[in-house]
C-alpha cells in the first residue's frame, strides 16, 4: 500500500462563547450583536476599497494574527455597546461570557443507519487488489484483535464487487440446474 485514508478524523478544537444574557443586556447589547462584534474583530470588516487599475481591492480591518490566535487574547477582547465611543475601551469579553475551547463536532458517516468508518487503502501501481486483500486478511488473522461488542470489519470496493459477482454466478448456475 502506498497510503491510507479514513473518514473518521480527530476533532479540531474550536472556541465556544457562551454569553451571560443579563450582562449583555446591561451593556445595552442584544444577543445577536455580540457574535457580529466578535466576527468583525476576528475575521475583519471591510473599511474601504482601493482602486488599482480597473480592480477594486477591499481593505479589511481586523485584529492582528497574534490577538486572534491565543485564547487568553480572545478573552480580553473589548465588547463595546452601541453609542459608546470617545475614550471608552469596552468591557473584556470574559466579563460577560464564558469562553471555552471545545472539540468541534465531527462528521458521522452512516450506511443503512449504522455508523461507519471507511478506511481506504491505495495500492502500488500494477498491484492486484485481490492479492493485497488476501495478504491483509492473512495479517489480520495472525493478530489477535478483539473488537468491542457491536463492531465488525467488512471489506468493500473491489473485494465486495468480486464477492457479489461470485454469488451471482452461483445463483445463475443453481437456477439452470
Amino acid at each position: 500500500m502506498t497510503y491510507t485514508t479514513t473518514t473518521l478524523s480527530g476533532n479540531v478544537p474550536q472556541v465556544s462563547v457562551y454569553p451571560n444574557e443579563n450582562m449583555v443586556r446591561m451593556l445595552g447589547l442584544e444577543n445577536s450583536q455580540l457574535p457580529t462584534q466578535l466576527n468583525n474583530d476576528l475575521r475583519g470588516q471591510i473599511a474601504a476599497q482601493v482602486m488599482e487599475g480597473s480592480t477594486e481591492i477591499p481593505v479589511r480591518v481586523q485584529l492582528t494574527a497574534d490577538s486572534r490566535s491565543q485564547l487568553n487574547n480572545l478573552s480580553t477582547l473589548p465588547v463595546i455597546a452601541p453609542g459608546q465611543g470617545g475614550g471608552y475601551r469596552g468591557i473584556p469579553l470574559d466579563q460577560i461570557a464564558d469562553i471555552r475551547l471545545e472539540p468541534s463536532p465531527t462528521r458521522i458517516d452512516r450506511h443503512q443507519n449504522e455508523r461507519i468508518n471507511t478506511i481506504t487503502g491505495f495500492l502500488l501501481p500494477y498491484a492486484f487488489p485481490s492479492e493485497a486483500v488476501a495478504d491483509f486478511r492473512r495479517r489480520m488473522s495472525e493478530k489477535t484483535i478483539q473488537l468491542p461488542p457491536g463492531y465488525r470489519i467488512e471489506f468493500g470496493g473491489e473485494e465486495e464487487e468480486r464477492g457479489q459477482a461470485v454469488n451471482n454466478i452461483i445463483a445463475t448456475f443453481l437456477t439452470f440446474l
